[in-house]
């Protein structure tokens, strides 16, 4: 097989087993770190800038199509039958977003295989650091999300998902370095085993301030599942029902002071149907009971999404990080194809909110929306004195189990990176009370409209990812990546020599 061929084959393989390991509940980080080492085994052992580009673009292009298969579903929801946008749009989506990963053979062509593999990691976090804030990418997967699978919370809580998907990249480095030494498995392994316990450890002395911090106060907060689908959305007479039901929902005993309702509860704007559930919503204050629901606020010729409360008229929160493609156009595609307009019209303009923080009783509460939990600072950048995340959701646009649930371990690991409760409300999803370690205390167990009651625990400690982020890690990244490439071109390693050789047959 050649070159050529063999880094195409492993890349493409290696790209969907790492789609893949975000569909497995318990051990998804396992299987993450042995895809990349798979990647980084076999990239180290190609002998062509060609081969080596081929293997981490195919790598893209099958993780890309495996993970976001599924947008290609919204596409054609959003766009009807205009199948040219579905099956035109999502694989030129798939091929930029691939690309991203043709920097790594750009910035690693002229390494040795033993220092190329001490700088794939820095690389990686790099890159899915910057995949946030470009305009040819979005947010999405990496495998620090799946630290949960192991319980690394408190790692989560000072270096957060993107400094977790480093500690991924970095055990899958010395894993792929113990199986390309060929001379002595004992130094390997031992260097493996020691970052494995370190991790462990690690973790485990990071978890040791938040047991000696569990005397945090608790408040009783009534969550709301529902179960309505898409062609309820836009009845007016629908909506109508469904706010006089949940509202009956709310007042049962026993009483609960505050309730949340999911995203998307009241469908159509406020002003509409208002003055159809004034007595209703009269009931509530009558009763003091205040409702947080998500519902739909005029913006322009747009409906927009936004979070209410029940004792105010105007929207408490407007939704910041929009859908693309769904809610807006990426600036380079305006650019490019500018005649093709989304479904709904023009592009949402994003409204800023006046206040990050929202004072319910005693909760002092950061908010969300949905797909906004994609983005790492979705609560860090709101969390000034917060105590509480309250983070809304409407799954029903998807019939795909595997995202529904990974949306439940995406609120897990923002609860852990803040060290905050998050009450999570959906339409269809998994509702949940996640704990600040982000483990689930509550969760719903069908798919029937219900209420949960549940004593969420607030904590208004600040983790230190919620005070430093991971600006840091990028910096790092790039003093790492700097001085390999100095120390490589002042001393290479001959590349005849038989220990290179021996140890890595790449070169």
């Amino acid at each position: 097989m050649n070159s050529l061929l063999r880094g195409s084959l492993f890349g493409g393989i290696a790209g969907a087993l790492s789609a893949m390991s975000y569909r497995v509940d318990s051990f998804g980080v396992g299987v993450s770190v042995a895809t990349f080492a798979l990647a980084f085994v076999v990239y180290v052992n190609l002998k062509t800038v060609r081969s080596k580009s081929a293997l981490w673009f195919l790598f893209g292009v099958a993780y890309y199509t495996t993970s976001l298969f599924w947008v290609n579903g919204y596409l054609a929801q959003e766009y009807g039958d205009a199948s040219w946008i579905r099956w035109g749009l999502w694989p030129l989506l798939v091929i930029i977003l691939s690309s991203s990963f043709l920097i790594i053979p750009c910035l690693l062509v002229t390494l040795t295989a033993s220092r190329t593999l001490i700088a794939l990691p820095f690389v990686l976090a790099s890159l899915d650091i910057l995949r946030e804030h470009t305009v040819f990418s979005f947010a999405w997967l990496h495998p620090g999300l799946l630290l949960l699978d192991v319980g690394f919370s408190g790692w989560l809580s000072v270096i957060g998902a993107l400094g977790g998907s480093f500690l991924v990249y970095l055990l899958a480095s010395s894993f792929a370095w113990l199986i390309c030494n060929k001379s002595s498995r004992l130094k390997p392994f031992t260097l493996f085993a020691t970052i494995l316990m370190s991790f462990w450890g690690g973790n485990q002395a990071l978890l040791l301030p938040q047991f000696s911090e569990q005397s945090q106060s608790n408040t009783s907060v009534r969550i709301l599942h529902s179960n309505f689908t898409g062609p309820h959305k836009l009845s007016k007479n629908d909506v109508i029902e469904r706010i006089q039901r949940y509202v009956s929902l709310s007042l049962q005993a026993p009483k609960a002071d505050i309730v949340v309702w999911p995203e998307s509860s009241m469908s159509l704007p406020y002003e509409e149907i208002q003055p159809f559930v004034k007595d209703s919503l009269d009931k509530l204050e009558q009763k003091s009971v205040v409702v947080v629901w998500g519902g739909q606020a005029r913006n322009g010729q747009h409906l927009q999404n936004v979070i209410y409360r029940s004792d105010q008229p105007s929207p408490i929160y407007f939704k910041q990080r929009l859908v693309p493609f769904g809610e807006y156009r990426p600036a380079w595609f305006i650019d490019w194809i500018e005649q093709v307009t989304l479904s709904r019209g023009g592009d949402i303009q994003v409204v800023p909110n006046t206040s990050n923080v929202n004072s319910i009783g005693p909760l002092k509460a950061v908010l969300a929306v949905c797909y906004e939990a994609l983005y790492s600072d979705v609560f860090t950048s709101k969390l000034d004195a917060g105590n509480v995340a309250f983070l809304l959701s409407d799954v029903e646009w998807t019939h795909t189990p595997w995202v529904k649930q990974f949306l439940l371990k995406l609120s897990r690991v923002r609860a852990a990176e803040v060290g905050k409760s998050v009450v999570y409300a959906t339409n269809q999803g998994k509702t949940s009370l996640i704990g600040p370690d982000g483990a689930v205390l509550r969760q719903v167990d069908n798919q029937a409209t219900q209420v949960m009651d549940v004593l969420v625990p607030l904590n208004a400690r600040q983790t230190l990812y919620t005070q430093y982020g991971h600006q840091w890690l990028l910096w790092l990244s790039g003093g790492v990546l700097l001085l390999i490439h100095l120390v490589n071109r002042r001393h290479p390693i001959n590349t005849n020599s038989l220990t290179q050789k021996r140890l890595f047959r790449a070169r």
